[in-house]
């Protein structure tokens, strides 16, 4: 661990690259607690109550995920369509023009999903459009952060401002927890089932939080043979072949077969 820490503070680019990254996180959670412009008072009630949940209300509401989603809606596009299986094989020049068709899909993805949601609660047909035009640019921005990260910072910048997003979650349940459990435990009015769900929760929560590791870094080593001869003393190599060998990818796929029905039942509904 203290070779590692030298390491780092003996490497000034990296040094560089970490505090970027942490620059561009704290650019997300400021962007995160901003409030979208214009939002009609029906919305926000209906969000408080939680009977809109598909909708952002902060600029950075949605997160990255309609580029994930995006991404994965063009993987699938590379096999159905022609003209998208020749840009996969135009090397550069066709990798630029998917990246161009993922942006293109995930902004389409963040104006439709927000207008069916704003068109239920404002008539104003200005405020319909403007609203998920803001929320578009938001996305488009959290997608220049995250090519930043990756060309400035330490890289993997999708999934750094995933991780950043979930933080925010995480928070909110143990606010929630604190609320519910911590608060109530050390007051007067001491309640022993009280603690016996407190410490169940936690538990659970463990249980869960061991067997997600096991799952993920366990592997089967299958032995490979080779057909010329080995000295004893040399040790066998393997290949090993993950468990969990998809990882969160049919979650993601899952969420993006939901998509296009999260932005036209709104609508339906409305019409």
């Amino acid at each position: 661990m203290k070779s590692k820490i030298k390491l780092i503070l003996g490497n000034p680019k990296l040094i560089f690259q970490i505090l970027f990254t942490f620059f561009i996180i704290f650019l997300f959670k400021l962007g995160s607690a901003l409030p979208l412009p214009f939002i009609p008072k029906e919305f926000k009630l209906l969000k408080i109550l939680g009977l809109i949940d598909a909708a952002p209300s902060k600029l950075f509401g949605l997160g990255i995920y309609p580029y994930i989603t995006a991404s994965i809606v063009v993987q699938f596009l590379q096999k159905l369509l022609p003209i998208c299986r020749e840009w996969k094989e135009q090397g550069q020049i066709g990798k630029r023009k998917l990246n161009l068709l993922t942006r293109a899909l995930a902004l389409l993805f963040v104006f439709g999903q927000t207008f069916g949601m704003i068109q239920k609660t404002s008539d104003s047909l200005a405020v319909c459009f403007l609203i998920p035009l803001i929320a578009a640019a938001g996305c488009a921005i959290l997608i220049w952060f995250a090519d930043l990260i990756n060309s400035q910072g330490i890289g993997n910048g999708t999934s750094i401002l995933i991780m950043a997003s979930m933080s925010n979650n995480l928070i909110d349940s143990l606010k929630e927890i604190k609320q519910n459990y911590y608060d109530n435990l050390f007051t007067n009015n001491f309640d022993p089932k009280l603690l016996t769900q407190f410490i169940l929760i936690i538990l659970v929560l463990l249980l869960f939080l061991i067997v997600t590791v096991i799952v993920q870094i366990t592997s089967l080593k299958i032995p490979v043979q080779y057909a010329r001869n080995q000295s004893p003393s040399k040790s066998n190599s393997y290949i090993p072949f993950k468990i969990n060998t998809a990882g969160v990818m049919p979650v993601i796929l899952a969420n993006a077969l939901m998509q296009p029905f999260k932005m036209l039942i709104p609508i339906i509904k409305n019409n």
